[in-house]
Order: C-alpha cells, then sequence, then structure tokens
C-alpha cells in the first residue's frame, strides 16, 4: 500500500444497527472511527454483549488510533474489551471521554477534542471534529484531511439547527464544506426511511410542561439515561411548578451524576431528592426519573410495573411517561410494560398517543440536505440496516449524484481511494465476536444450538454404576425437564426404565467410548416414551 492511497473497510455498524466500527487504513497506520458494541438479541442465549470482530486490525502491525464521535455505548461500548489488545491512542468528546474513563482504565490518555480544531493525528492524516445535534452531549461528526482530499463521516445526528438552549449542528460548518475537496461522505442513514424532518426538541416544552402540571399525583417519567437534554426539560419544568425531581436507576444515577459533576446538568439547591425521602413530599409534588423505557427486564420502570422495586410502589394518581422512541427488537417488551402499568395507575402516556418523545436521528429532507450542501464525489451511507442503506443510496441518486459514485457497503467491504477515484476491491470474512462476563469468543452456532436444546427441554444428569450382570442408577437429577411435583416420579419412572431395559445397555456398553452417544440417545428415547419430551441428556458410566 503506498502513500497515495487509503482503505476503508467497515468493521461494524453497516447492515445492522450498533456495533458501529470504521476503519480507514493508510500506508503506516489505521484510524478507526468508534469502537460500539451491539445489544445481542432475545433468542441469543448466554450472550451480553457483541462486538466487532477486529482481527484484521489486530494481526496488522500499523499503529491505530480511534476517533469517536460521541459516547453511546454503539459508538463506544467495545473499547473496554478491545482497547488492551489494539494498544491504542482515543481521541474523543469530552462527555464520551468521561464516560470512557468512568468505565475503564486505558494504557494511554485519551485526548479531549474541541470542535472545530484541527488535530494531527498520524502522518498524512489530520482530523477535525465539528458539533451534530444528537441525544447526548457533545455529538460531533468528523472531517478526516488526507492527500486524497477531505472524508466526512456524520456521527450520529439530525439537524435540529433551532434548539434555543442545547447543542445545534454546526450549519456554518457544514456550508463551508462545499468550498472543499470532499472526497467521500459518510452519513447516518438510521432514519432514512422516516419522510420529512426530525423535530426539534423544543416541541416537547408544551406537553411535557402540560403533564407535569396537572398530573394530581406523581409523574413518573422514563427516558434513555443518556438523553441530557431531555432529563434538564424535565427539571425545569419542574421547578417552574415547584415540584422536586428524583432518579432511579443504576444507570440514570451514573450519567446524571456524571452530568451534574461536569455542568452538563443544572438544577436549584434542594430541587433533586434522594428516593428515601419521596415518602415524606405530597405526591403531587414529586416527579420521578427512571431507567426502563425499552422493558429491560432489571430496569426500574419494569421493576416498578412487577411491584419489585426497593422504596417505591405504583400508586393509582401516578402519571406514568414513557418518554423515548422504541428500538427495532424491542416493541414486545415495551408492550408487556405498558400493558402491566395500565390500570395500575391514573396515565400511561407514550408514543405515539402523545407526542413524548423525539428522535436523535436525520430523517429523509435533513439527508438530502446534507448531501446538497457538501457534495460530494463519492457517497457512502452508513449506521443502518440493509433497508436503511438502500433507501439512503436512493436518496443520494434522487438528488443528483450518480450512481457509479453511490457505493453501498456492508461490514467487512474492502474500499479504495486513490488517484483513480473508489471502488470496492476486496472483502474481509467477519465473523461476530460474543462477551459474556469479561469473557470474549467467537460467534458459535453449535453452541447456540446446545443453549436453545437445554432452553426448551432441559437437562437430565445419569450417573449410572454396571456390575457384569446389571445397571444401576445411581443418582438422577434433572433441570427444567419436568414440573416439581412431578420431579420425585420422574426420577423413580427413570430408574424403573434403565431396570427394565438393563439388557439393551449392556449391549452398548461393550465399547463405551465408541457407543456413549448410543447410550444418551437410548435413554433419552426412554425419557420421550413416558414424558414426550427430548432433554440434553448427560449419562456418566461407572464400572463396578
Amino acid at each position: 500500500m503506498n502513500d497515495s492511497q487509503l482503505k476503508i473497510i467497515p468493521l461494524g455498524g453497516l447492515g445492522e444497527i450498533g456495533k458501529n466500527m470504521m476503519a480507514i487504513e493508510l500506508s503506516n497506520d489505521i484510524v478507526v472511527i468508534d469502537c460500539g458494541l451491539q445489544f445481542p438479541s432475545y433468542d441469543l442465549k448466554g450472550v451480553d454483549l457483541i462486538i466487532p470482530d477486529a482481527k484484521y486490525l489486530l494481526e496488522s502491525s500499523k499503529r491505530i488510533t480511534v476517533l469517536i464521535t460521541h459516547g453511546h455505548e454503539d459508538h463506544i461500548g467495545a473499547l473496554r474489551y478491545l482497547e488492551p489488545l489494539l494498544d491504542c491512542k482515543i481521541y474523543a468528546p469530552k462527555f464520551a471521554e468521561l464516560l470512557l474513563s468512568r468505565e475503564s482504565k486505558f494504557k494511554y490518555p485519551i485526548k479531549i477534542v474541541e470542535s472545530r480544531v484541527s488535530y494531527q493525528i498520524c502522518d498524512g492524516l489530520s482530523a477535525t471534529w465539528f458539533s451534530m445535534s444528537h441525544s447526548i452531549p457533545d455529538s460531533m461528526g468528523i472531517v478526516l484531511h488526507t492527500s486524497l482530499g477531505e472524508i466526512v463521516h456524520t456521527g450520529d445526528f439530525k439537524l435540529d439547527f433551532d434548539d434555543e438552549k442545547y447543542q445545534i449542528t454546526d450549519k456554518t460548518f457544514l456550508e463551508n464544506l462545499r468550498n472543499q475537496d470532499i472526497a467521500i461522505l459518510m452519513s447516518d442513514s438510521t432514519y432514512a426511511e422516516i419522510p420529512g424532518v426530525t423535530p426539534s426538541e423544543d416541541i416537547l416544552e408544551e406537553p411535557l410542561s402540560e403533564i407535569i402540571e396537572n398530573a394530581p399525583g406523581r409523574c413518573i417519567f422514563s427516558t434513555f439515561s443518556s438523553l441530557i437534554r431531555r432529563i434538564q426539560r424535565i427539571i425545569d419544568i419542574s421547578e417552574r411548578y415547584h415540584k422536586k425531581v428524583c432518579f432511579v436507576g443504576s444507570s440514570m444515577h451514573k450519567y446524571t451524576d456524571l452530568a451534574f459533576s461536569n455542568g452538563y446538568l443544572k438544577a436549584e439547591s434542594g430541587t433533586v431528592v434522594n428516593i428515601k425521602y419521596l415518602a415524606t413530599l405530597k405526591a403531587s409534588e414529586v416527579v420521578i426519573i427512571m431507567t426502563g423505557s425499552q422493558g429491560e427486564p432489571r430496569s426500574a420502570l419494569v421493576r416498578l410495573s412487577n411491584n419489585e422495586l426497593d422504596n417505591l410502589t405504583l400508586d393509582e394518581n401516578d402519571t406514568v411517561v414513557l418518554s423515548s422512541g422504541v428500538i427495532p427488537g424491542n416493541e414486545r417488551k415495551v408492550s408487556d410494560v405498558i400493558n402491566k402499568l395500565v390500570g395500575n395507575c391514573r396515565e400511561v402516556v407514550y408514543q405515539p398517543l402523545n407526542t413524548v418523545h423525539v428522535h436523535g436521528h436525520a430523517a429523509v429532507e435533513e439527508l438530502q440536505w446534507v448531501i446538497n450542501t457538501v457534495r460530494p464525489k463519492y457517497f457512502i451511507p452508513i449506521h443502518g440496516e440493509q433497508k436503511h442503506l438502500v433507501q439512503h443510496c436512493k436518496i443520494a441518486t434522487e438528488i443528483g449524484i450518480e450512481d457509479e459514485r453511490v457505493f453501498m457497503m456492508t461490514d467487512g467491504d474492502i474500499g479504495v481511494l486513490d488517484d483513480k477515484g473508489f471502488r470496492i476491491e476486496d472483502r474481509l470474512n467477519l465473523t461476530e465476536i460474543w462477551v459474556k462476563g469479561r469473557r470474549i469468543y467467537d460467534a458459535c452456532e453449535v453452541l447456540q444450538q446446545e443453549r436453545s436444546a437445554v432452553s426448551n427441554s432441559g437437562v437430565c444428569v445419569i450417573n449410572l454404576t454396571v456390575t457384569h450382570r446389571d445397571v444401576v442408577v445411581s443418582k438422577c437429577s434433572e433441570f427444567g425437564v419436568v414440573p416439581q411435583e412431578k420431579k420425585k416420579q420422574f426420577r423413580i419412572d427413570v430408574e424403573a426404565a434403565v431396570t427394565d431395559n438393563q439388557v439393551k445397555l449392556l449391549e452398548l456398553m461393550d465399547d463405551l467410548v465408541v457407543n456413549k452417544g448410543r447410550i444418551d440417545e437410548f435413554i433419552r428415547n426412554l425419557i420421550y416414551k413416558m414424558y414426550r419430551v427430548n432433554p440434553k441428556i448427560i449419562c456418566n458410566v461407572t464400572f463396578s
């Protein structure tokens, strides 16, 4: 690879939601934009998190530098696992740096970046961050300055030029890009199916004020703990109506503690109270902000709906507000929570019945504006499922970017930019990397099949003692095979079935190593005939 060529390799986030990671490879360096995680689907058992496959980076002898756009977990969450392996330096906006430093210790101090300041990252590449409105503080896009032109990476964003209180998209900076040599624009595709413009946070002022002012009892808001501007708005409105604010949930405390201590959140003295003091306050003077808007099993809202939350129970005069959108895949969980809440409190307020949430991603007209404003030579949609990337490609071509200059890359594609232009030349064979606790391992289809079988039919562990004349069950244990009241009878039945089939079992013992699978299968068939279930069989044989 020579100095007049660079590679663009998405390692995550293209063709999926989450684990965003984009590698830009030069002659002696690889610059990585974001390093995020993905939460597993409900049917992926025994997996806590999914992170990008960084094998290509780990096998490279080149220097690695990571540039962060913002602090959401799908953009920074994999760093705590991969940074020790990559031995990389990290540049990040302040709020992202605060989150990273709180969670992990890194070999090198994280360099905090400011908007509109150019940083020399390595030989042949400098970077300038610029402000983009999103649903977490200090969200930014990045311009990479190279000898082959500028590469613009929007990060996650919406335009929101009109927000009066909080971070807005740097319109002037984006407009000035049209005067530069923009080789490639890589733009967020998450909302590419949604027409129009994503509204500003300001439209929530009136509906949230009305809810808080008129609630006869407590107002209980559930929202994303990283959505600091929403939390600040709820605090401001609460203070206007002389109400106290209480935070509930470990994630909510993590983000709000960080935000208050670093000036991202502000409240008058006495506004924020501890949950243990709520009983001393009049219900109509209380506003509670908690986690659980996505129906996470152990979140505060879910525990509240199940009457399992310490120091807080649902009251018939409470108003519960789900001030959030539903992340794809969480629809069933959120619906279940709403169904539990409805009827047990005065009112449950949620989208689309009421306007209590606006999203943090750009809709079609905003995506069009960015492409028209930047006018790149080449366009690559990023961040989204296949359908989002396809739609974003259509948006680009419909407003005049030629088909041959629009590239729908997916994870693993290797794109090359040189003086001849941009093209996709090759592809990496990527796999999912699973995390369980602190353990990292490659995705394994057989492992999931075994876990699925266990979850569907349970496990039966049988210890057989064999003499030259008979086979005896010395121990029989089952987990998840039969209900509690049938467990004793199940053991009796298995012991009897083994006794009745000693001759056949002794035949299978002639060559234990060869026929171990047949012994398990034979006992499984005996159990199926009696109980019509096919548990996982673990059979231990001892010769006496």
